[in-house]
């Protein structure tokens, strides 16, 4: 059945908080439309919800992106040269991404339907966010992080294409292992996000608005709005959480959900 306002509303939520808590909002949106019993197209509300997701972290990290946006101009100022080191560390850890989604895009698209492989991912979630929190980071800033750093935390984006896999949970993990200090390892592993979320959302347009739309409007903005401000409520909850210590939280309630994906995957629910 097509997607109604409830159910866009709750789908907003769940993209919101996920896409930015390391719980993987691949794996929680095939779940929700498999307990919804979703089918039929449903990629004009996929972008819906990334436009969403892009608006919190533009507003949440809006200093960083104002340096971002200072590094376009011409200049020789130390925010200029600052912004264009962080635009070159954005696209050295962008690349891993695009090549997997260029190369592998259709084989992926085909994981979406497995909750089993959406179970074990999040075992797999769970297990990098648990060794993760147990690492001594070196001190590594954002300011001083190597392209070397950049490509390897791309890397754990790139996997991440897969569903159960956290994006977050994953580039966080690995700039954790490679010194950065838990906030900046937010701040990059969320700055790294607006190019993938982005293009997915440009990716998807063409064929949503080929493809047509059985949804009402409203769902659709319903939804942009739900993850818009979940997304804001969950960077600033992560980043608190990363303050505290507290990142193996979130390891053990993806390996609760993955136990119980798997076994709901075994008995054919």
């Amino acid at each position: 059945m097509a997607l109604n306002l409830f159910q866009g509303f709750l789908l907003g939520v769940i993209q919101g908080i996920t896409e930015f808590l390391p719980v993987s909002s691949s794996g929680h949106l095939v779940i929700a439309q498999h307990l919804f019993g979703v089918s039929g197209d449903v990629l004009a509300f996929d972008v819906a919800v990334h436009v969403g997701t892009l608006l919190a972290v533009l507003i949440a990290l809006r200093d960083d992106v104002a340096v971002l946006f200072s590094g376009l101009r011409p200049g020789r100022d130390s925010q200029a040269r600052s912004g264009r080191r962080l635009i070159a560390l954005l696209i050295v850890g962008t690349i891993p991404a695009v090549v997997v989604g260029l190369l592998w895009r259709d084989i992926i698209a085909g994981f979406f339907s497995s909750l089993a492989i959406t179970g074990f991912m999040l075992l797999v979630t769970g297990t990098l966010l648990y060794g993760a929190d147990r690492t001594k980071t070196e001190g590594l800033r954002l300011e001083t992080l190597r392209a070397s750093d950049a490509f390897l935390i791309g890397c754990g984006q790139a996997l991440a294409v897969m569903p159960g896999l956290s994006r977050s949970g994953t580039t966080i993990s690995v700039a954790l292992r490679r010194g950065v200090i838990g906030d900046d390892a937010a701040r990059f592993s969320f700055l790294l996000s607006i190019p993938v979320i982005l293009g997915a959302a440009v990716l998807e347009l063409p064929e949503a608005l080929k493809a047509g739309t059985g949804l009402r409007t409203s769902v659709l903005i319903v939804g942009l709005l739900t993850a818009a401000v979940t997304g804001y409520a969950a960077i600033s909850m992560l980043k608190y959480l990363i303050r505290e210590g507290r990142l193996r939280l979130f390891a053990y309630y993806t390996w609760v959900v993955g136990v119980l994906v798997l076994l709901a995957a075994y008995l054919g629910v």
